[in-house]
């Protein structure tokens, strides 16, 4: 059983009047510090525990200011990347609580939802979330496939091999050392298909296979003019909609992950791709052994991970489509 406990700040309640129980939009409750501890218990038996698709059903609890609050059985109505919050991903649950209520719970990874509700209420404007799927991607964590080759300073290494304390080059860290590596076998069909990215577009000598979230790094001169930033991640799916990409689905695929003490900048297949982020949204997705291992890493004693900004800034899906809108841009 795995148990993901995301940052207070990315969840948000509806309840009572505010929930929209026929597939329209929903109201935020109003922000409140007493509505905090999230729990999202996923079933042992669940084959992808990084995938959250619209219809599956997971327990949840948190604090409220009139108590624990339990919604048993909850199901996602929404599990796709949004165009309105941040990074983008979204999940949207709905279950009745220990009381027989209706209420929804909002989660979205990485973006401070809690700050723009309530920025958006003190302004008098309705904070609002749609209950329904907005876009076809849903929400997983960022992996490689087995087989895939890593730089490391013994030349490549197939990422399925490295373990703690191999090193591998990093774009800004120089020789960096691995704090955690660790794989999971999953489905590879519908939502959880693999990206493969075509040779050439990154650098890559061969395909490269990615998670859909899995982000990559682009340089282009429109970065800078219209993000402030030369050089960008953007999450793999969106290489597919530029045409440089394909969704391959696989009856089964090997995902691995590499945790280095901070987010830094990896060389897979010769193209520059993201580590592990060390952040609660990331590791909050990993089986409960595998969180296990990692959680004294990132708070005991002698604490190994430093978890701090995005080794470069991350566009939205819908700023990476205005990005590559044209194939054969220039790329990192």
């Amino acid at each position: 059983m795995t148990i993901i406990r995301p940052p207070d700040s990315e969840f948000e309640i509806a309840t009572g009047s505010n929930v929209n129980t026929s597939g329209g939009p929903g109201t935020f409750d109003a922000a409140s510090p007493d509505v905090r501890g999230l729990e999202i218990t996923i079933p042992s038996d669940d084959e992808d525990p990084y995938l959250f698709e619209v219809g599956e059903t997971y327990d949840l609890s948190f604090q409220s200011a009139a108590g624990p609050v339990d919604l048993r059985g909850a199901t996602i109505l929404r599990s796709d990347v949004s165009n309105g919050y941040g990074q983008d991903p979204v999940v949207v649950f709905e279950g009745s609580d220990q009381w027989g209520e209706t209420v929804q719970v909002v989660w979205a990874p990485g973006f401070d939802l809690s700050g723009w509700v309530e920025s958006m209420q003190a302004n008098g404007a309705r904070a609002g979330f749609h209950t329904a799927d907005q876009s076809a991607e849903t929400y997983r964590m960022p992996c490689f496939a087995a087989g895939t080759r890593i730089a490391t300073p013994l030349g490549l290494r197939r990422v399925e091999t490295l373990r703690a304390g191999d090193r591998v080059l990093a774009r800004d860290g120089g020789v960096r050392r691995i704090v955690w590596s660790g794989q999971a076998l999953c489905p590879g069909r519908g939502a959880s298909a693999p990206v493969v990215i075509a040779p050439g577009f990154l650098g890559n000598a061969r395909p490269l296979v990615l998670s859909r979230q899995h982000r990559v790094l682009v340089a282009d001169p429109r970065g800078a003019l219209w993000f402030d930033a030369g050089e960008v991640f953007v999450p793999a799916v969106a290489l597919a909609e530029a045409g440089a990409a394909r969704v391959v689905p696989r009856s089964r695929i090997v995902w691995c992950h590499l945790l280095l003490d901070t987010h830094d900048i990896v060389t897979a297949e010769g193209a520059a791709c993201e580590s592990l982020y060390p952040g609660d949204v990331a590791l909050g997705h990993l089986p409960a052994v595998s969180r296990s291992a990692v959680e004294p890493l990132l708070h005991g004693p002698d604490a190994a991970i430093r978890p701090g900004p995005l080794a470069r800034p991350a566009l939205s899906l819908r700023e990476a489509r205005l990005l590559l809108h044209r194939a054969g841009r220039a790329a990192a």
